[in-house]
């Protein structure tokens, strides 16, 4: 844990450490877990939601693979059908494109 050193107390929350190879500050949180009754699962993306508020906006499956710089509609149309989760870097991208915060995409 060489960057364990190098690394600087923020706050009570986050530090900032250095990375020495491309010279890029990366922040860290540490972030209490809201952890839900019955197993602390974590929250399940609203697909229903989803799909409804692509609908809305007369948005297709393609036009969102494309947002979400999918190769393929498949490709989407599987994360919005639950054969596939979304990844967490996809989730921001997804909410900015149907217009609604992050966290209307959780049940």
């Amino acid at each position: 844990m060489k960057n364990a050193k190098k690394a600087k107390k923020i706050s009570k929350r986050g530090f900032t450490m250095r990375n020495p190879h491309d010279n890029i500050i990366v922040v860290i949180e540490m972030r209490k877990t809201h952890l839900r009754k019955g197993g602390g699962k974590m929250p399940e993306i609203n697909l229903s939601f989803i799909r409804e508020r692509r609908r809305e906006l007369k948005l297709s499956q393609s036009e969102m693979a494309k947002s979400l710089k999918l190769r393929t509609p498949e490709k989407y149309s599987r994360r919005e059908n639950g054969e596939y989760k979304f990844q967490a870097v996809e989730l921001p991208i997804l909410a900015q494109t149907l217009e609604v915060e992050i966290q209307d995409l959780y049940k």
